[in-house]
């Protein structure tokens, strides 16, 4: 699920907004402008999937009619699907504009900002297999908050290495775990960012990762 949201921090009323967000290939820098993966075609109201065109190349979430805005925030959320692996780094492009008007959407009172999000590929080490399919890593909850716990069942006893990465490949968390057949690990996430994070086991012959979303 992939959201985008825009917050009112002007002390202004508005009265609707628009947006428009899109997956590319790489970064900014790249020399070929190129979707990422796909967009669901099942979307929220007053929005819609646009194929690539003359002045936006790629395809685009957006709204499909002004939306009205309440409060000091808006929030759409789509369902996309990754591209195959060994495509690389991607980014998510993002533009939302507020209207004080109702009517005219070209006011020079309207206000707007954009994002940018870089996702790296995780890759995972080629030096050991896969866990068997059978073995249950359980994280929960999912999202976490302050607290993640990590559950093992079915794995065969001994020391495993326990990693979490962010995003940027970075380890933010690493212990090593004595397990026997299953065991409950608690890890204190308070101080980590929001975003995605992938806990890895490993005791050097098998790996196996999981994703959890920080809130």
């Amino acid at each position: 699920t992939v959201k985008i949201t825009g917050t009112n921090g002007t002390g202004n009323t508005f009265a609707k907004y628009g947006f428009q967000l899109v997956a590319m290939k790489g970064i900014d820098t790249a020399v070929t402008v190129a979707d990422a993966g796909t967009w669901s075609s099942t979307v929220p109201a007053s929005t819609h999937i646009v194929a690539p065109g003359l002045y936006t190349y790629l395809t685009v979430a957006e709204h499909s009619s002004p939306i009205t805005f309440t409060g000091t925030s808006c929030t759409q959320s789509f369902t996309w699907t990754a591209p195959a692996a060994g495509t690389g780094t991607i980014s998510f492009w993002s533009v939302i504009n507020l209207c004080v008007s109702a009517t005219d959407h070209n006011s020079t009172s309207d206000e707007w900002n954009t994002a940018m999000v870089t996702v790296p590929e995780l890759v995972v080490p080629t030096s050991v297999a896969s866990m068997p399919i059978d073995v249950n890593v359980g994280i929960f909850p999912n999202p976490v908050t302050n607290l993640m716990n990590v559950n093992f069942d079915g794995v065969a006893a001994g020391t495993y290495s326990l990693s979490v990465f962010d995003m940027s490949g970075k380890i933010v968390a690493a212990q090593q775990v004595e397990i026997s057949s299953s065991i409950n690990i608690a890890i204190n996430t308070s101080a980590w960012t929001a975003g995605m994070y992938h806990v890895a086991i490993s005791n050097g012959s098998t790996y196996k990762s999981v994703s959890v979303i920080k809130e």
